[in-house]
């Protein structure tokens, strides 16, 4: 190739520049979040002696020159101010699933700063229920009508001091496409956003096969899952019909645990739960309170208790077919 070919070509060879180094520098935002700013890397400094023979930074390392703290902030119940461990495009976590985890926005904005601590709770939300320990004595509980609904009640502890505390709610509407059925419908705690227990569907005569429960996600005929066996005395059955409730009505229910398919005459079954419906009202009981008892040997079926009983009340309160 002649030369002033080759020396033309050389010019117009474009003149790249060296490679511009960056600095990814930590530092705050208005809101206290950790940014980093580009910016012109300093002269290149000897590394400490503890990370002269690592090749790759390690979270131990990072650990060791963790970056530096916030300005201090009072964040508020129930909140922290760090947040988990998760890396992604636009964000990086710097150390584990400790109070030393900070996430940091890769952005050389500081106006883009993201990395806000999700609040993170401790405390249940007022109107969830939680459940105490098992007692270990006999329990009372007042069904109380719910305030500014005429639908609705609570069953709540009889030494509870307020209706926070109440175990389950108890909720009757119609349906809307034959309103001669009721539809009763439990939930757990006190309000009606609770967990669903179970629910069942009664006629206003004394039909029979067109009513159901609704019961840890089975439906069934109501007559398939309580059984009269006379007009004072009913059979619940739980587990698949491998144990019974037994209901007994004299002046009050009474509710024995059998743990078996059918009880035997020769045997007493223990009482693990009563109710006492409301009585007429008089100068000295001038409240309909209907209550029930449990022992603490019926606290692990209080689910099979409550409707078993609900339906079974409803039963004894209908008019006999004419």
């Amino acid at each position: 190739m002649p030369e002033s070919v080759h020396s033309a070509s050389a010019s117009q060879i474009p003149n790249i520049p060296e490679p511009l180094v960056l600095r990814w520098t930590p530092s705050f935002d208005e809101d206290d979040d950790v940014v980093y700013i580009a910016g012109a890397a300093p002269p290149p400094v000897a590394p400490p002696p503890s990370l002269a023979s690592a090749s790759t930074s390690t979270l131990s390392t990072i650990r060791e020159h963790p970056l530096p703290p916030p300005p201090p902030s009072f964040a508020s119940e129930g909140t922290h101010s760090h947040t988990t461990s998760t890396v992604s495009l636009a964000h990086a976590t710097i150390g584990d699933h400790d109070s030393n985890s900070r996430r940091v926005s890769m952005f050389s904005q500081p106006s883009m700063a993201l990395g806000t601590a999700a609040p993170i709770e401790e405390h249940p939300q007022p109107n969830s229920h939680v459940e105490d320990q098992v007692p270990t004595y006999p329990m009372t509980y007042t069904f109380t009508p719910v305030e500014g609904d005429s639908e609705a009640m609570i069953l709540v502890p009889s030494t509870a001091t307020s209706n926070s505390h109440a175990v389950y709610h108890i909720r009757v509407t119609h349906d809307l496409f034959d309103p001669t059925f009721f539809i009763t419908t439990i939930k757990k705690g006190g309000t009606s956003n609770g967990r669903l227990i179970g629910d069942f569907t009664t006629k206003q005569d004394c039909s029979a096969f067109e009513e159901t429960v609704f019961y840890k996600n089975i439906e069934n005929r109501i007559f398939t899952k309580l059984i009269v066996v006379k007009k004072d005395e009913y059979h619940w059955k739980m587990r698949g019909g491998a144990e019974l409730l037994v209901w007994k009505w004299d002046k009050n229910w009474t509710c024995q645990h059998v743990p078996s398919q059918s009880p035997s005459k020769n045997k007493r079954y223990p009482i693990i739960a009563q109710f006492f419906p409301y009585v007429l009202r008089s100068p000295s009981n001038p409240h309909k309170i209907a209550h029930m008892t449990v022992q603490p040997s019926g606290q692990q079926f209080f689910d099979d208790i409550i409707l078993s009983l609900l339906i079974v009340e409803r039963k004894r309160k209908k008019l006999p077919r004419r």
